[in-house]
């Protein structure tokens, strides 16, 4: 997919590119004219902060293909690969932005970029170790789930450390920093997110609230200056929910007026958002299990308090109504809820606000983040589902893996100003009730967002933290943790001795 013609790479670029952003934008520096060896970089004059596509210096590929491996793209935006390849002839306003984006990189870096599909279930794991294997060059970089890139591959030695490379900066601005450095394991970064993708974004965690329930009630404060004061908490969001809610005892479950719409995948953002995770790094350089610490335990006794008050909010779940043993509604009954005035708030992804079902909703509807756990708390914390989200690795022993960390910057570099600004106007503008004032607070969620190593490798820490929710008559923490705790101890030590034991030793000798 590579053109030639610089004044149609330029239109394109300016037809996906958000105009409230733009607008705030620097002047960009323009490109060095000199052309590096394909293997490193010249080093650049320019700080970080003021580092641009523009200010990378130029390096000839020598019209070289770079093959990345994907899931499949379908029709649809939602956890489709659509943020890798696109043809001209695409002009929806994501694939747009990822021609623009590509061409720019083609034309600078003289190689083409071509996106293989495989079946994001089971075929595209398979795909992805075997290649790894035979070590072929086959596939130049890897793109799947976060689930199957740590603990499938990464922590199996399967994959290059970002954190070696020359070619990357970790700390350049189209990477996401706290994202990468939350799912970094002892130290290594085998896949990275940012600009370059769009699928970890649209996977993460948010609040809807509708703007026509808060207009309706004195009571009620915008959530928005609530997360702008600092008093935006789980407290505050209960109360608020509390006044809207009707008893609803007497309806038939999802039948009624809810203070909150909430989908059961989204118990473990409470938890990121009162900044506790369930695994740590010990000074020794093991993960260690944190669920037995008291801030842990306090933090999910906290949660569940607030998640167990069953008559004003209601469960969504992959069910069909009331058929797993506990109350739920399917995931479209709850987003009807939600769209029919019929909730205050909705614990969704960004995935939800393009969907269909709500960007057509027509009372309007803010987004802000998870509430705090209260207002002695720093800052707002965010997550994402880590089946869902994507990151970007090169494969362990690739000849040419300095080339691919030099391309991969480039296109994330690249995508500031048009795939991360396509995003920005697809969940602020393709609605039918736009909402402005969400940009801030979309781009606070992004920055703020982290990812608990426990729920991305164990089964067990996801299970725990749901079940404490699903099952309340029998709640307990103490009972539940217990019953789990010799196999989540099983897991992490597999995985930190096959992070220490794949890893290849420095000069010093020393994994």
């Amino acid at each position: 997919m590579k053109i030639t013609t610089k004044c149609l790479v330029l239109l394109l670029a300016l037809l996906v590119t958000f105009p409230v952003l733009a607008a705030c934008k620097k002047e960009n520096e323009l490109p060095s004219t000199e052309t590096t060896d394909a293997a490193t970089e010249a080093p650049s004059t320019v700080t970080e902060a003021e580092r641009t596509f523009d200010t990378l210096a130029p390096v000839d590929f020598g019209n070289k293909t770079f093959h990345i491996l994907t899931g499949e793209k379908s029709t649809s935006t939602i956890w489709s690969s659509v943020d890798w390849d696109a043809d001209s002839t695409d002009t929806e306003t994501i694939p747009a932005a990822v021609f623009a984006r590509n061409s720019l990189v083609e034309e600078k870096y003289n190689c083409e970029i071509e996106q293989v599909q495989k079946n994001r279930n089971q075929e595209l794991l398979s795909t992805a170790v075997l290649a790894c294997l035979n070590n072929d060059g086959e596939y130049d970089a890897i793109v799947m789930p976060f689930v199957h890139q740590i603990s499938s591959m990464g922590v199996n030695g399967y994959y290059t450390d970002f954190a070696t490379m020359n070619g990357v900066s970790l700390s350049d601005p189209w990477w996401n920093q706290s994202t990468n450095d939350s799912i970094s394991v002892l130290g290594r970064y085998y896949t990275l997110c940012g600009d370059i993708n769009i699928v970890d974004d649209l996977a993460t965690w948010c609040i809807l609230f509708n703007k026509f329930i808060i207009e309706d009630y004195e009571e009620l404060d915008s959530p928005y200056a609530l997360v702008e004061s600092g008093e935006w908490t789980i407290e505050r969001m209960y109360e608020d929910a509390a006044l809207v809610a009707s008893d609803n005892a007497d309806v038939p479950y999802g039948n009624g007026r809810y203070g909150i719409a909430i989908e059961y995948d989204s118990v473990n953002s409470f938890l990121a958002a009162f900044d506790v995770v369930t695994v740590k790094v010990s000074e020794s350089g093991s993960l260690v299990d944190n669920t037995r610490s008291r801030t842990v335990e306090s933090a999910v006794s906290k949660a569940y308090e607030y998640l167990n008050r069953k008559n004003m909010q209601v469960f969504g779940d992959n069910v069909t109504d009331g058929s797993k043993g506990y109350q739920a509604v399917s995931w479209g009954k709850l987003y009807q809820i939600f769209t029919g005035d019929n909730a205050l708030y909705l614990t969704g992804t960004f995935a939800n606000v393009v969907s269909a079902q709500i960007a057509n909703m027509t009372t309007e509807f803010g987004i802000v983040p998870f509430p705090k756990a209260d207002v002695t708390q720093q800052g707002y914390v965010s997550t994402l589902q880590s089946g869902n989200a994507t990151g970007v690795s090169i494969p362990a022993g690739a000849a040419n893996a300095e080339e691919v960390a030099i391309l991969l910057s480039a296109m994330s570099a690249a995508s500031v100003d048009t795939l991360s600004n396509a995003f920005y106007d697809l969940t602020l503008n393709g609605r039918k009730a736009p909402d402005s004032e969400s940009l801030p607070m979309i781009q606070m969620i992004l920055k703020n967002r982290v990812v608990d190593l426990g729920v991305v490798t164990s089964g067990t820490v996801r299970s725990i933290l749901t079940e404490t929710v699903k099952n309340p008559t029998s709640y307990s923490y103490s009972n539940i943790r217990t019953s789990y705790a010799s196999k989540l101890g099983e897991e992490l030590t597999n995985i930190t001795n096959n992070v220490k034991n794949n890893f290849r030793k420095d000069s010093a000798g020393t994994p």
